[in-house]
Parts: C-alpha cells; structure tokens; sequence
C-alpha cells in the first residue's frame, strides 16, 4: 500500500458552501484528489493507493478511519492490547505529527 497524506481545510472556497451542511467534505474532496493523481501510478507498482486525509478542524476522511482501524486491529494482536488503546494513540500521535508539520510550514 502506499499512503497519500493530506490535511486539508474545509474553509476552501471552493468547498466552504457544502462544508458548512456536511462534515468532512473537505476531506473526502482531497481523498478523491489523490486517487485522480496516484491511482494509475500505484496499480502499475501493484501498490494500492491508500490517502489518509484529515482536516484542520479534526475530521478524519473514511479511508484513513479505516486504515487507521485496520491497523489498530493488527498492532493490538500484535502487541496484546485493546484496539480502542492503540486506535486512540494512533490518532493522537498523527494529529500531532500532522500539528507540527503545519506549525513548521507556516511559520
């Protein structure tokens, strides 16, 4: 698989109208985005282009909800824990790494 990641803003004038009625349409505008752009490039790599988008109010697309959760379910296995912990920590560290990342390109 390989993991496209974005954070995106629903305050995007193209998408502020519809995002003021329905939560995460900014998100599921970028994950489409990044089909259109690595879609044919990922099937030529037999890669599976997963985009893991998340807004900058705190809305996750549906594809990273389900990768993340997907994930959680193995590394619990993995590690003998519970889901719930490891989804939780999984979505904390992300939200700050993706936190620190913006704070650092815009200074």
């Amino acid at each position: 698989a390989a993991f496209g990641v974005s954070v995106t803003s629903p305050l995007n004038p193209s998408l502020i109208v519809e995002a003021g009625t329905s939560s995460g349409i900014a998100a599921r505008a970028a994950e489409e985005r990044k089909h259109e752009n690595n879609d044919e490039k990922c099937s030529e790599l037999g890669w599976q282009c997963i985009p893991i988008v998340v807004e900058t109010y705190g809305s996750w697309g549906a594809e990273a909800r389900q990768a993340l959760s997907q994930l959680a379910s193995r590394l619990a296995v993995r590690t003998n824990g519970e889901k719930s912990q490891v989804l939780s920590s999984l979505y904390g560290r992300l939200s700050l790494t993706f936190g620190q990342g913006q704070r650092q390109s815009h200074p």
